[in-house]
């Protein structure tokens, strides 16, 4: 395979780079395909595949850059492992493709926050990739796959909105924040529009000390207008035990109000001790009708939680909210889950 590496030790730097030019051409169509793609250190190279505007790892002055598909790679050693920015709503990209890449490496080859960002796009599609082994003790959120947020939280809503995402198939392990910032599996901003698929990935071992709004999140959703379909993930949240954190974690957190949400036959789960505890299967930030819960399908799940003040579900706030603590209290509030059921997941 060929390999393409860059030893520039800049932040501001990239190891291939797609961009709008100057003069407004976009870069469309263009395909990097098993390639092994490396930097210089998962605290200096800030990119390793990137697609923006002008300037690297910003969608400032880009113009559509459509059709890219990045496709098996081996990425190693940078911040961010793939970057891809539109400018704004009306210029969003579309129909880039994110498929098969690596992002897993171990030690110096790991990445240093983030696995996968796509932010200002139409129709994305993040399909069947590794993203694992990132750790970060500094000020800065770790985030396997997140869509239309360069950041994490509890409390996040709006972003950089992209709209009818497939985010399918993906494996996203080992994702630790020891600071106080958050860790986030499966990152997804408010999407104005369109429809969101999030699909057959696993999310295990994503954890951290988060504070102040910082958490560790499975699959986060910032609400909106667009419609989320959470369908046959399987999602752990654990990991070895910390003891600075003043957020409860969660399998799947929900924010705004009354998004439309379909979360069906997944595996859930929330375990482990971050200082706080209060580890919960399904949050909420917001109440509905007790009994039948706006816009919210959630059915045939398995969902399991332990530790401390845990919870099947959080109803009303993913920090503050109400703690549903068994099956039973969670289906009496929301209407929901009828054939979940509460048991610990056995994996072989």
């Amino acid at each position: 395979d060929l390999t393409i590496s860059n030893s520039n030790v800049s932040t501001a730097s990239a190891v291939v780079s797609f961009q709008t030019s100057v003069t407004t051409d976009a870069a469309t169509n263009n395909t990097l395909m098993n390639t092994n793609v490396t930097g210089n250190g998962s605290l200096t190279t800030g990119v390793a595949i990137n697609i923006s505007g002008t300037a690297i790892g910003s969608g400032a002055g880009a113009n559509m850059n459509n059709n890219n598909q990045i496709v098996n790679n081996a990425v190693r050693q940078a911040q961010v492992g793939i970057f891809s920015a539109g400018s704004a709503t009306t210029t969003r990209n579309s129909n880039n493709v994110y498929s098969l890449n690596s992002l897993d490496f171990i030690g110096a080859s790991a990445m240093g926050r983030v696995g996968i960002m796509v932010l200002f796009e139409d129709s994305p599609d993040v399909l069947a990739n590794t993203v694992g082994n990132i750790t970060n003790t500094g000020a800065s959120d770790v985030m396997g796959i997140t869509i239309g947020s360069n950041a994490a939280s509890n409390t996040m809503t709006a972003g950089a909105d992209v709209i009818n995402a497939t985010i399918s198939g993906n494996n996203v392990y080992e994702l630790v924040q020891t600071g106080t910032f958050s860790s986030v599996g499966i990152n997804i901003a408010a999407a104005p529009s369109g429809t969101t698929l999030v699909s057959n990935n696993i999310v295990n071992r994503v954890f951290c000390n988060g504070t102040a709004g910082d958490f560790a999140c499975g699959i986060y959703y910032g609400g909106g207008v667009g419609a989320l379909n959470v369908y046959h993930n399987t999602v752990v949240v654990n990991g070895n035990a910390l003891t600075g954190a003043s957020q409860p974690n969660m399998a799947i957190g929900i924010n705004g109000t009354t998004p439309t949400v379909d979360i069906r036959n997944n595996i859930l789960g929330c375990a482990g001790s971050n200082g706080f505890n209060g580890n919960t299967g399904i949050g909420l930030a917001y109440t509905s009708t007790a009994g039948n819960y706006a816009n919210l399908i959630s059915n045939y799940n398995v969902i399991f939680v332990n530790g401390i003040t845990s919870g099947v579900g959080r109803t009303g706030g993913l920090a503050a909210g109400i703690q549903r603590v068994t099956l039973i209290d969670w289906q009496t509030e929301t209407g929901r889950d009828a054939n979940s059921i509460n048991v610990a997941a056995t994996f072989v």
